[in-house]
């Protein structure tokens, strides 16, 4: 007699899963990632950041603008749109005149296996649930 494997796709049983704990490692994620923003953002001036350090904080407007926001399974840790943070953009990439102050990229760079075991945890225990 053959040996016969059978599999069953329990991939609505998953998905379900999967997205009602996404959401609130999403949440988890996105107030370590603007903690660490912040914190980045904490040495005074003097002296000057040197390129490629995270800017010295000056009056604190640049700080007081790092928010974080999540709709869904869409996060976003950056600067408001306020006039007080307008040079926030030239900080982080940098222009023709000043090499970059890099201090958004930084958090998703030194952070990446804590981003993806927090993410990643949810969608392995269901799919490891659902072999079963």
């Amino acid at each position: 007699m053959p040996l016969r494997t059978v599999y069953k796709w329990h991939g609505g049983t998953v998905k379900k899963a999967i997205l009602s704990t996404m959401e609130s490692r999403m949440d988890v994620v996105a107030d370590f990632l603007e903690k660490y923003v912040k914190d980045s953002l904490t040495i005074p001036y003097p002296p000057a950041s040197a390129p490629d350090e995270p800017p010295h904080m000056r009056t604190g407007g640049l700080l007081n603008s790092i928010e974080r926001e999540r709709q869904g399974l869409t996060l976003r840790v950056g600067t408001s749109s306020s006039a007080s943070a307008y040079y926030a953009k030239y900080l982080e990439i940098g222009t023709r005149h000043m090499a970059p102050r890099p201090f958004l990229r930084p958090a998703l760079w030194n952070n990446e296996m804590f981003i993806i075991q927090t993410l990643g945890a949810p969608i392995t225990a269901s799919v490891q649930l659902n072999l079963r």
